[in-house]
């Protein structure tokens, strides 16, 4: 059998795996991968989102991780189904860490027995004085290994059926979580000779502080650089990100004020932080959901 059957043979049992069945957006991914593969054609990020996941040529890959967040989950699958279905492969699928370049690595049928490889220590002592050495490095860390892992399997803090939970670790879109962050404008201050940070209640975007730019041309107001989050927004965040982790997944932390409604339906959104900082997400709740809310002037 040539390297492209292997290949042909290698896709087709990824694609009939447990692992990667109902995983439709991951298999066409993959699919686009390996076919650019063959093609020899150069892929980055901006590329892919264009071809693949139809965004258009405004996409910045500073604002939108949608590339590198499919590609993680993807090489994960690939690690899950290399460590149980297919164990056996001798061709297996690689994705390198920082590319999107598929590689096939090809499991040599020749295995050095120990009877040889121990022979050939005894011609050389050094050798074989490094390679006891090495043995009783392995036996140490292999016991540090194990009580590692006893430790990290008791860590877990939820189960991935957990009724509330199941519909985030269950699903193959990644996790977004949306820390709540108030909006800000800056305006100078003669008494003070320098910028204000100045907080609104009644203005919470940039449409709102356009509406009061246009009511009061006479004042010099700008959006502020940096984000602001109040403190129930932030104390929110380690013991969501302590429960996330201990299941193995990676959310991505975005800032509330930067979803866009086109976000919605590639991750599955966490929101935390305050009513008055949910932005896009506001629409959702008001639109989709029997929530109703209303703010009281504080």
């Amino acid at each position: 059998m040539n390297n492209a059957d292997l290949q042909k043979e290698c896709i087709e049992k990824i694609f009939n795996s447990k692992e990667f069945s109902g995983s439709t957006t991951y298999k066409s991914y993959l699919r686009y991968l390996t076919d650019a593969a063959a093609a020899g054609k150069e892929l980055k990020e901006s590329t892919i989102a264009i071809d693949f996941f139809g965004k258009d040529a405004s996409f910045n890959p500073a604002e939108d991780t949608i590339v590198r967040s499919h590609t993680y989950k993807l090489r994960k699958k690939l690690e899950i189904y290399y460590l149980k279905e297919g164990k056996e492969d001798k061709c297996r699928l690689r994705i390198p860490k920082g590319h999107y370049e598929v590689k096939f690595v090809y499991l040599s049928d020749e295995k050095l027995t120990f009877s040889n490889f121990y022979a050939q220590l005894l011609q050389h002592k050094i050798y074989l004085l490094a390679f006891a050495l090495l043995s009783m490095v392995t036996v140490y860390l292999g016991i540090q290994n194990f009580r590692l892992g006893n430790t990290l399997e008791k860590y877990q803090i939820v189960d991935e059926r957990d009724p509330i939970w199941q519909d985030y670790l269950q699903s193959d879109l990644p996790i977004l979580i949306a820390v709540g962050d108030h909006f800000f404008f800056m305006e100078y201050g003669s008494d003070y000779d320098n910028l204000l940070a100045i907080r609104d209640g009644n203005i919470n975007s940039i449409e709102e502080l356009r509406d009061f730019n246009a009511k009061h041309p006479d004042r010099k107001i700008q959006p502020a650089d940096e984000p602001y989050f109040p403190y129930h927004s932030i104390w929110s965040l380690p013991p969501l990100l302590s429960l996330l982790y201990s299941v193995n997944e990676k959310p991505i932390l975005r800032r509330s004020s930067t979803i866009s409604p086109q976000m919605l339906n590639e991750y599955n959104i966490i929101f935390v932080g305050s009513i008055k900082t949910l932005y896009t997400l506001r629409h959702i709740i008001q639109t989709k959901s029997h929530f109703r809310y209303e703010i009281s002037p504080h």
